[in-house]
């Protein structure tokens, strides 16, 4: 039970729904709780669950003989609440140092992933941070790279593996992205990436706010859906992905559902691919997280809630980044682990995306045995 109460207040919190709050989840008994954090934990969203409970939404319930223990656990909650503060504040002071430098030159960028996904939730600095990843397209691209180097005096990273170069700025990792996603096939690489960069040359971006009041772009809804959702699916057929990247794609739905154009995503989606890969998706959120979306609910039928379900079980299996499943935690074990993961999983979901999948397997392989 307590797998489907922590996808329950994950839902909850993320999407600040009070009513489904008090139909579903409104207690948490203390004897509970350690197994509840273990789990969140292992899947990255230990912080959602520290808000749920300190800010009140949830109820930690205990009887008297152990009020003294419940009050340990809420100052252990605190210190997890208070920390992930704290990073946030650190990554919203570092981007907005990059950020204004790169908006003071005129460089075409846009943030996505992490800190941009973070800005949805109900409590940003309650998603666990990573990294911060930023896109410049070739027009600007070498400029960027020259006066990061020169102004911020960081050395960046040049990689041949994925498809971004990386720096460290004051103890933060920025992943400087010249191709946003791999695909398999390269005429879907070509539409994507000519669907990001005719929407930023076109000015046809969003944008999110750091706490300081400085506003930083970031693609358009249906872009920005599409890239999250794809990048999560990159991973969970690589080597699994867990609750906070599954919430992040539901995040997304709920603040963009409003203004989606929905006939519009699914001809992208088809173009590249993913078209059944995401009607399991909404799936998923519908049957697991509650998610009401009517207007895509009617393009559902029996096999993609079949296939929300596979798709569930695996990531409550694989935890963060599949790092619950491993076996191996580095080394050519966990590389070859990696390698033979993402066959299983190409075979078991080969009929959601056959193409793409075709396509990606020499493409994967060969990054799962060189990036672990």
């Amino acid at each position: 039970m307590l797998k489907f109460d922590i996808l329950f207040y994950i839902l909850a919190i993320s999407v600040n729904d009070n009513g489904l709050k008090a139909e579903r989840l409104n207690s948490v008994l203390l004897s509970d709780l350690y197994e509840l954090y273990s789990f969140a934990k292992g899947h990255a969203v230990e912080g959602l669950l520290a808000e749920a409970i300190l800010e009140g939404n949830v109820e930690l319930k205990c009887s008297q003989e152990n009020l003294a223990e419940k009050r340990y656990m809420v100052l252990e909650l605190a210190k997890v609440q208070q920390q992930n503060r704290a990073v946030m504040r650190r990554f919203d002071d570092v981007l907005t140092e990059v950020a204004l430098l790169l908006q003071k030159e005129r460089v075409d960028f846009v943030i996505f992933k992490g800190i941009a996904v973070a800005s949805f939730y109900s409590c940003p600095s309650a998603r666990t941070m990573g990294d911060i990843d930023f896109y410049v397209p070739s027009w600007d691209y070498d400029r960027a790279l020259d006066l990061l180097e020169k102004v911020l005096g960081v050395k960046v990273e040049r990689c041949d593996v994925d498809k971004h170069d990386a720096f460290c700025y004051k103890g933060i990792r920025f992943e400087m992205h010249y191709q946003m996603e791999t695909f398999g096939a390269e005429r879907h690489q070509r539409y994507f990436s000519v669907l990001v960069d005719e929407s930023i040359r076109d000015g046809r971006i969003g944008n999110f706010t750091l706490s300081g009041g400085v506003q930083v772009p970031m693609l358009e809804p249906t872009v920005d859906l599409i890239l999250v959702f794809k990048h999560m699916f990159n991973h969970f057929i690589g080597e699994g992905v867990g609750l906070r990247q599954v919430t992040d794609v539901i995040v997304l739905i709920k603040a963009y559902a409003k203004v989606l154009n929905i006939d519009l995503l699914r001809q992208h989606l088809k173009a590249i691919g993913y078209l059944k890969v995401f009607d399991a998706m909404v799936a998923l959120a519908v049957k697991y997280f509650m998610l009401s979306w009517p207007e895509y609910q009617g393009f559902l039928n029996k096999t993609d809630y079949k296939m929300g379900d596979k798709l569930m079980t695996d990531v409550l299996c694989n935890g963060n980044f599949g790092r619950l499943a491993y076996k191996n935690k580095s080394g050519w074990g966990k590389r070859i682990e990696t390698s033979c993961r993402f066959l299983r999983n190409c075979a078991k979901y080969f009929w959601l995306a056959p193409w793409e999948i075709c396509c990606l397997l020499p493409k994967r392989v060969m990054i799962s045995l060189r990036a672990h």
